[in-house]
């Protein structure tokens, strides 16, 4: 119900029945189908549906909006069954003969997952996936990315050692891999009316009379003909680098941004060899290459069709000069620390420190807080500021090379912050846990944790953090955290500095400039004063949680019209 394109989608009416009802009574005239049931929401916006389904005697089964394949999971294991055929409902001319075709092919090839819209030669509309519920138990116990909890079905195509994987072609008469039959804009829904009052009273008209109604009424197909249809086909490859000396930033940025674009094509990582970074993608289960080369045999992976996206502190002018003759579209993330030139197609700033940056004449510029790059388990809400805090997070990103946390024990062993619950977090890349782990241990009212992979519910629960600067910085003022600020480098401090002068956080500095007596003042302003605390989660709204998504869509259209 909640789509943005075409809202309440799933019930708006085609020949007096809302797309939903279609949907279903279609897939009821499949064959090798035993039961349908659909699996929604719990949002209220979804109640609608839960009740078309009670009056239809639907069994329906309301799950979590962002982790759909636990939705799906949870819906097939209260319902026992064997084998899960996913349909989606916006599919209302979906075709019983053609869902019958892809599970007695399932059968047949003792496949893992079958389906109709991989290779694309069925029109859009006629998407149907049959998968194992073992194999959906293992995705669900082994996706841990964004995208794979997003997609149902992400993890097992992406990973074809795994499962047993094929797709099924339409026939020759049937393919129509162009033609849209789905519901998803409102140029969909007049092309789906047309069909079915052309067929009406029916209701079981087949994929194969709506194609020949097609070539007979041309002007049919035109209706909604300049919708863009999503491609799977593309290429996005992203070059960062980091360790513990650089930290691990840009690791984790590009992961939330590839996590996007793995909704329109295939994401391949390359970096400098790095076992912290290579464990770091390995959980997210993006594919990686790790140099060991030269760059000409970098240079030689990449392609004229891919969109190369670049965020690492180690890469310079002729690099980049290189990389846009080798591929389609370069984007590079801009990075605050030497000087370079970027001849790149797409140059993104995700700060809102505005530095000169030296472009081509062709170079489209973005900058600004609303192109923060922040991961998609950061949602903006509407953050109460206690008016006596009990927490304190403290945590100075991936590696910590500065070795900040440390400090931070002997400064919070002070007895005026005893009664403080005290939230240390070390990174995976961080060298000295066993004498923080010591340190801490002898801390009072204090936990220590290590490699959180994600820090969004522990930026939530913080009632003050005092943090690096850095994407961290950026993920703690998306939750309207109020912070202290102590920056690793010139680099981070830079983007500290304008925290700072717009109110989302207090800038200290690079810590060999800061003293010991100005972070135990800062603390003490912060914990006895909830009207900063409370203006500094305002001025967090500067920090847009949708950036990912943002970046995402202007690569998708620089992409489109190469």
């Amino acid at each position: 119900m909640g789509s943005t394109r075409l809202p309440g989608k799933a019930l708006l009416p085609v020949e007096e029945r809302p797309v939903l009802e279609w949907v279903i009574k279609r897939v009821h005239k499949a064959k090798l189908i035993d039961q349908v049931m659909v699996a929604t929401t719990i949002r209220s916006i979804d109640k609608p549906i839960a009740e078309l389904c009670r009056r239809a005697g639907i069994v329906c089964f309301r799950g979590s909006e962002q982790n759909v394949l636990q939705r799906f999971y949870l819906a097939a294991k209260q319902q026992r069954a064997d084998i899960v055929v996913r349909i989606t409902a916006d599919c209302p001319l979906i075709d019983p003969t053609v869902i019958d075709l892809v599970i007695g092919r399932h059968f047949e090839n003792g496949n893992d997952y079958t389906a109709s819209n991989v290779g694309k030669t069925f029109p859009r509309g006629m998407d149907i996936e049959v998968v194992n519920f073992s194999s959906l138990a293992t995705a669900y116990k082994l996706a841990t990315a964004f995208h794979h909890q997003e997609h149902v079905t992400s993890f097992i195509y992406h990973n074809p050692k795994l499962f047993k994987i094929e797709n099924v072609n339409a026939s020759k008469k049937d393919s129509s891999p162009y033609l849209r039959l789905c519901v998803d804009e409102p140029a969909d829904l007049e092309l789906v009316r047309r069909i079915c009052a052309y067929f009406r009273p029916r209701t079981d008209f087949s994929l194969s009379e709506i194609i020949s109604l097609i070539k007979h009424h041309p002007a049919i197909a035109r209706i909604n003909r300049r919708i863009k249809q999503k491609t799977m086909a593309r290429r996005f490859v992203f070059r960062v680098d980091g360790n513990s000396r650089l930290g691990l930033g840009h690791i984790s940025r590009s992961i939330s941004l590839a996590n996007e674009l793995a909704k329109q094509g295939d994401i391949l990582f390359v970096y400098r060899n790095d076992p912290i970074v290579g464990r770091m993608l390995k959980a997210n289960h993006f594919k990686a290459h790790s140099l060991k080369k030269s760059r000409a045999w970098e240079f030689s992976i990449y392609s004229g069709d891919d969109v190369l996206i670049t965020d690492s502190p180690l890469i310079d002018s002729g690099y980049l000069k290189q990389a846009k003759e080798r591929v389609g579209l370069l984007v590079s993330i801009y990075y605050g620390g030497k000087k370079v030139f970027y001849p790149s197609d797409i140059v993104i700033n995700p700060n809102l420190s505005q530095p000169k940056i030296s472009i081509s004449k062709q170079t489209k510029y973005y900058s600004g807080g609303k192109y923060a790059i922040i991961g998609g388990n950061y949602r903006r809400i509407a953050r109460k500021i206690k008016r006596e805090i009990k927490n304190i997070l403290i945590c100075f990103g991936g590696s910590d090379p500065s070795d900040i946390t440390l400090r931070m024990v002997k400064i919070l062993k002070s007895p005026e912050f005893g009664k403080f619950k005290k939230i240390l977090v070390a990174g995976p890349g961080y060298k000295n846990y066993s004498h923080l782990a010591k340190a801490t241990h002898a801390l009072q009212n204090s936990v220590l944790k290590s490699a959180v992979p994600d820090m969004s519910g522990l930026l939530k629960d913080a009632d003050l953090a005092v943090l690096s600067g850095g994407v961290l910085m950026h993920e703690a003022a998306a939750s309207g955290v109020p912070a202290i600020i102590i920056s690793h480098n010139a680099e981070q401090n830079l983007e500290a500095k304008a925290f700072n002068k717009y109110g989302i956080a207090c800038n200290l500095g690079v810590h060999n400039n800061v003293f010991d007596r100005q972070i135990t003042k800062a603390l003490d302003n912060l914990i006895f004063d909830a009207q900063i605390r409370r203006r500094m989660a305002a001025n967090a709204r500067r920090i847009d949680t949708n950036g990912a998504k943002r970046i995402a869509s202007i690569i998708e259209q620089g992409a489109a019209v190469r």
